[in-house]
């Protein structure tokens, strides 16, 4: 919920691994942390330079803060919450990071085009969103919302963040009785396909998954393990599968759709979703 308001800079990504933000972030002189932020290395290392750094909320322990936190709170508290009567508030620094920050640039057809047709398409509702590189794409396109108006975003983080994703977004769609609409790669997507069978005396859940089909795990492409050889990074990180999500689907007797342009799945997330389907953005 907190990608609302006008203090949200949902450029925050670049701004803070580029020069200019990264000139406004030495600035900083303190850092608050409301739960586990695992997302972007660049708020990890503002995190870790902090000269002055506070943890709260979502159950924050000692454990799981930065060795130096100087207070490590379970929730966040009230005070901080409240402005003194009469107290002049100096916008200088907020108008600092939003003069800094840009619109993201449009891009035809790839992962962040993909993100944002899913922006646009959950609206105010409830999106399910895979981890790894559908959840990176969709933090750098998310545009900030009006306050009280941002979606409802759900991830498992885990181990892997990986498990159960389909199963997860059923279990969201039944116990809301809502349409949900999940984002997430044909990695994810495959390690968690059972998640699709639903017995024929079972309710179904009103649910569509968007798979980003880019032919394995790219997203270690940009990590350090690309620094292997190319043949290595391909068969251990990448791991090309090959599978026809069409034919699974198929199997599973869930509708499914294959599009590979910006217009195609804008046209496809446009349609009503009365049950279970698949659309495949293949890239």
């Amino acid at each position: 919920g907190a990608r609302a308001g006008a203090c949200c800079i949902p450029d925050y990504a670049r701004l803070l691994a580029g020069t200019h933000g990264e000139t406004l972030a030495r600035q900083v002189r303190q850092v608050v942390v409301v739960g586990r932020p695992t997302l972007s290395r660049s708020v990890q290392a503002l995190i870790a330079r902090a000269p002055a750094l506070a943890v709260a909320g979502f159950g924050a322990r000692w454990s799981d803060a930065p060795a130096h936190a100087e207070s490590v709170l379970p929730a966040v508290p009230a005070s901080w919450l409240e402005r003194t009567p009469g107290e002049a508030v100096d916008r200088g620094w907020l108008e600092q990071w939003r003069a800094a920050a840009e619109p993201t640039p449009a891009e035809s057809w790839g992962p962040r085009a993909i993100a944002a047709a899913f922006a646009v398409a959950v609206g105010a509702g409830i999106g399910v969103v895979g981890s790894s590189g559908p959840v990176r794409a969709l933090d750098r396109v998310l545009p900030a919302a009006a306050p009280g108006a941002a979606p409802t975003l759900i991830a498992n983080r885990g181990l892997a963040g990986i498990d159960g994703t389909v199963s997860t977004a059923v279990g969201v769609a039944l116990a809301t009785r809502r349409p949900v609409l999940a984002l997430m790669g044909d990695v994810t997507f495959l390690h968690d396909a059972g998640g699709l069978l639903v017995g024929p005396r079972e309710e179904r859940p009103r649910l569509r998954i968007v798979v980003v089909n880019d032919g394995g795990g790219t997203i270690f492409a940009g990590l350090e393990h690309a620094a292997a050889s190319a043949a290595d990074v391909e068969r251990v990180f990448t791991t090309p599968h090959g599978a026809h999500l069409a034919a699974l689907c198929e199997a599973y007797r869930v509708p499914h759709l294959s599009v590979a342009s910006q217009e195609g799945l804008t046209a496809a997330l446009a349609a009503p979703c009365d049950g279970l389907e698949v659309i495949e953005a293949v890239l």
